[in-house]
């Protein structure tokens, strides 16, 4: 499921999509304070992902820093395969990041 350059894997770009989409509707929290600007994404997310055109499913688990900073894990039930996913989220909800085989 992951090859070296995962930009060219079909599979990891709609792995990342589910990614970027789980993060921009999923529920966060986290308490703010002091005078930092705080992320608005700023929390842990759990969920499932599902490609349907694709025939994939699956479980994501990331978290956010105040800072934007995203840190997670991929697993895809029908490959049996892990991933990791780094990357920034942005106040506006705008997601770049990578993602690599575990």
């Amino acid at each position: 499921m992951f090859g070296r350059n995962i930009c060219y894997n079909p599979r990891v770009k709609y792995l990342l999509l589910a990614v970027i989409c789980f993060g921009i509707v999923g529920c966060g929290g986290g308490g703010g304070g002091g005078s930092s600007v705080v992320n608005p994404f700023t929390g842990n997310y759990t969920g499932t992902f599902s490609i349907p055109s694709l025939g994939q499913d699956g479980t994501v688990n990331a978290t956010v820093a105040s800072t934007g900073h995203l840190n997670g894990t991929i697993h895809n039930n029908q490959a049996n395969a892990d991933g990791v996913v780094t990357g920034d989220v942005q106040s506006s909800g705008q997601f770049s990041g990578t993602t690599t085989a575990s």
